[in-house]
């Protein structure tokens, strides 16, 4: 069985399809997930789900964040916070499955 226990991913485009089964899954196998996506109240409501579909005793757990994966703003505050003293302890994966990327 796979053991993500002490990991941190975050997922972007969390909220919905793809994003969220992926969150999901990370949460399931005992992953702390950050479920990021543009609209706070969709991160909120996917974060929730997959909390109460957990499997019991992983450690695993969700929660929402805000973030428009297209603005530099809040990729910059995303890293900044990853490279910080806060943290320093977060071992883990970033997931971008967001849609509408465009890479220049």
């Amino acid at each position: 069985m796979l053991d993500l226990a002490g990991t941190v991913a975050v997922v972007t485009g969390g909220g919905i399809g793809i994003g969220a089964a992926t969150a999901s899954i990370l949460a399931a196998y005992g992953a702390k997930v950050a479920v990021c996506d543009v609209a706070e109240e969709v991160a909120s409501d996917s974060s929730a789900r997959i909390g109460g579909r957990r499997r019991s005793g992983t450690g695993g757990s969700c929660r929402p964040e805000s973030c428009e994966p297209q603005t530099a703003e809040d990729i910059g505050e995303m890293v900044a916070f990853l490279a910080s003293d806060k943290a320093k302890n977060i071992t883990g994966s970033a997931f971008n499955v967001a849609g509408g990327m465009e890479m220049r």
